[in-house]
């Protein structure tokens, strides 16, 4: 069963674990999973607790008045408690009633409130939510609709109480739904939110994407490049655009939505299952008509299904060409795109591929400087212009296919990461603060037991004191590391380049000469020397 299970239902489970393992408890029960779903604010199961005026705050203060705290923290491993099997097998029962051939946080969240005899359950009763306003929150956002929290002490209407397998399956008129909340990103609302880099130097690609956009047939661009070209920037630039309002009319209040085919395909079991949740994804933007699907490294996708040809996996193309209302951009490698699409007359017919060159020196140099404020913020060092230069110069073609500017950028980053390693500053000692802390909430807890509330007020406020003073040491430690950036410069930027090589380059040379007779090793220069002369 747990092969079912998607990203965020596994990442909720290892949460639950450590939730158990945090109140020293020796078993992962329903209230360890309703933590561990509520910990992650990005699932769904989050957001419909969330919807209900729900905190990880209250959850975890309920389940401590509920079951309180273990003796001694666990060892080895912590097993389900049968109450929590019986919520995995309920899990199972609601995606297989939804019609979904993987396991949610959703469906984990749908089987704790069934199991209403659990602790999950009663902690959420304990909190006044009712049971029935809970599911039927949850069956709200899987059919892609939520009710107001105003809900949260009415009386249910007659639907609450309708199975899974009756669920309604609209689209939503008013959000994304759920497979386009969970496995893609909104590039659009990214630009809105100064989330992306600028785009230098892409403006005439950028103008051709809009233009195949805005035909009426052919208009599924396909942007074709190497990795590291800048084929996501070309994308980026046009979200940019959508934001900014300079778009034709037929792209206003269009929504760029990029599926991230690997999370969309975890947990199915073979290449139907994962056909049917893209359909399903597609079909929920081609509802909405306001979607450009993004699609992005369609060269990676067959090999994550193990096969060697598109028709051989997900026919992710073909998929989209059923829906009327979605705009597909995609982008691969000329290879791919020449052996995988190309042979297919229908999707070539329906698809107008884009080149995306790579990036001379010069505009390479202009594209690290937009983007090298972000790099020094996130490193805390400072790039210098011979660093700019040196990485633009140095980038050909790395180790990993990338070509400019995407192998520039990554010299850049790479330094970045190398002199923060070699030159890290360590915090500063808490752990004396940290003792003398322990050792007060110890006194002011014996305090408390002994109704010696006096002493116990008095040991707090000296608690809090301590905490002050470490949050202080920590904040000064900070500020000083601040103020003095380390220096990221063309030697540096060498550095990293030469080792970033295979050892084969790097000592081809010398491993040459050293293995062959003196005298055939000089013919050999002889002959390249001649060589070079002759190109």
């Amino acid at each position: 069963m747990f092969e079912r299970f998607n990203d965020e239902a596994r990442h909720a489970i290892i949460l639950a674990q450590e939730e158990a393992q945090a109140l020293d408890h020796h078993y992962i029960g329903t209230e360890h999973l309703l933590l561990g779903l509520i910990f992650d604010p990005g699932c769904m199961a989050a957001k419909s607790l969330e919807s209900l005026g729900i905190s990880l705050i209250e959850v975890r203060s309920q389940v401590e008045d509920i079951i309180g705290r273990g003796q001694q923290p666990p060892s080895g491993h912590i097993p389900f408690a049968t109450s929590a099997k019986k919520v995995l097998e309920l899990s199972l029962r609601e995606a297989l009633a939804f019609g979904h051939n993987y396991i949610g946080t959703e469906h984990l969240l749908l089987g704790v409130i069934r199991q209403n005899d659990g602790v999950g359950a009663s902690v959420l009763t304990e909190l006044g939510i009712r049971l029935s306003v809970a599911r039927e929150t949850v069956v709200g956002l899987l059919a892609g609709h939520t009710k107001t929290t105003s809900t949260k002490f009415e009386e249910e209407p007659a639907e609450a109480s309708r199975p899974a397998t009756e669920a309604p399956r609209r689209a939503a008129t008013t959000r994304p739904s759920l497979l386009l909340d969970e496995f893609s990103r909104d590039l659009t609302q990214a630009a809105r939110d100064d989330e992306l880099d600028l785009v230098i130097g892409r403006s005439r690609e950028i103008e051709r994407v809009m233009q195949v956009l805005g035909r009426r047939t052919k208009n599924n661009p396909v942007l074709i490049g190497e990795p590291g070209a800048g084929k996501t920037a070309v994308i980026e630039g046009l979200a940019r655009a959508i934001a900014r309002g300079e778009v034709p009319s037929t792209l206003e209040d269009k929504r760029i939505q990029v599926l991230d085919i690997p999370a969309l395909f975890s947990g199915t079991s073979d290449h139907r299952a994962a056909e049917e949740r893209l359909g399903m994804a597609l079909a929920e933007a081609d509802a909405k008509g306001e979607f450009i699907v993004v699609i992005d490294e369609l060269h990676s996708v067959p090999h994550a299904r193990g096969a060697h040809r598109i028709g051989e996996s997900a026919p992710l193309l073909a998929l989209t060409m059923r829906y009327n209302n979605i705009r597909l951009i995609g982008t691969a490698t000329a290879e791919f795109y020449r052996e995988h699409v190309e042979t297919d007359v229908v999707l070539a017919r329906a698809l107008q591929t884009i080149p995306i060159a790579e990036a001379s020196v010069a505009e390479t140099v202009t594209i690290l400087h937009t983007v090298r404020q972000r790099y020094e913020a996130y490193h805390g060092v400072a790039i210098t212009e011979g660093a700019l230069a040196a990485a633009a110069r140095l980038a050909e073609r790395d180790t990993a296919g990338r070509v400019r500017p995407g192998s520039a950028v990554a010299l850049i980053d790479e330094a970045g990461s190398r002199i923060r390693v070699r030159h890290r500053i360590e915090a500063p000692e808490t752990q004396a603060l940290d003792a003398r802390i322990a050792e007060r909430r110890r006194a002011k807890e014996a305090a408390i037991d002994d109704r010696n509330f006096e002493e116990a007020a008095r040991l707090r406020d000296k608690e809090k004191e301590l905490v002050a003073e470490r949050a202080e040491q920590l904040e000064q430690w900070r500020q000083t590391k601040q103020s003095s950036p380390l220096n990221v410069d063309a030697t540096l930027i060498e550095e990293v380049h030469a080792e970033s090589l295979p050892a084969s380059m790097n000592r081809r040379g010398r491993r040459a000469q050293a293995s062959l007779p003196a005298d055939i090793a000089a013919t050999l220069i002889d002959a390249d020397a001649e060589i070079w002369s002759m190109v």
